[in-house]
């Protein structure tokens, strides 16, 4: 769930619900939350997240990754725009060096696979990562080594079981293959 707050007034859209699933969202749906998620404009949404994101990989360890998740758990991300923080984790990655590349992608996990309220769902970050593999020739144009940056946070937030791994067959096979699954699955599979 997320925690929606209005710009400027630091209140809550919606009461605190005490009952939380597993999954992190509440029991309760509110109508103004789906209000304010429309609203917040796409910039906004781009600008608080790559300012929590330099912040992490700048200063390790303030924010940690779960002070960051909660940081963003705490601004208005609507869902539209839950695959598109993905895209702009890797482009940001692919501006920087091999350390940032590994703590953009352990950010991405943990957004993922917070215990307490994951940011996005397994398809929210699998959409992400096929719109970075289709951006994949725009970004090297900037970035020349962009393709190994992407192939390397891909394969680590799979390592961590950011998705189910049976989920391969409705991916592209860009994205299968940036995995390097293609042969050796199949293989092991049929054996």
């Amino acid at each position: 769930r997320l925690n929606l707050r209005r710009r400027g007034s630091g209140q809550s859209n919606a009461a605190p619900s005490p009952s939380r699933s597993a999954s992190g969202s509440s029991a309760s749906s509110s109508p103004s939350k789906t209000a304010a998620e429309s609203q917040t404009p796409r910039p906004v949404v781009k600008h608080h997240y790559m300012k929590t994101l330099e912040e992490f990989v700048m200063n390790p360890g303030s924010p940690t990754k779960a002070e960051a998740v909660e940081i963003l758990l705490g601004k208005a991300i609507p869902k539209k725009f839950l695959s598109d923080l993905v895209v702009w984790a890797v482009s940001f990655a692919c501006d920087r060096d091999f350390k940032a590349h590994r703590l953009v992608a352990e950010l991405l996990v943990e957004m993922r696979r917070s215990k307490r309220n994951p940011v996005m769902q397994a398809n929210d970050m699998v959409l992400g990562f096929e719109m970075a593999v289709k951006r994949l020739p725009e970004l090297q144009k900037d970035c020349p080594s962009a393709h190994s940056v992407l192939k390397l946070i891909i394969c680590h937030c799979h390592e961590a079981g950011c998705w189910p791994k049976d989920e391969l067959e409705e991916m592209s096979d860009e994205f299968v293959a940036l995995l390097g699954l293609k042969g050796a699955d199949a293989a092991a599979e049929t054996a």
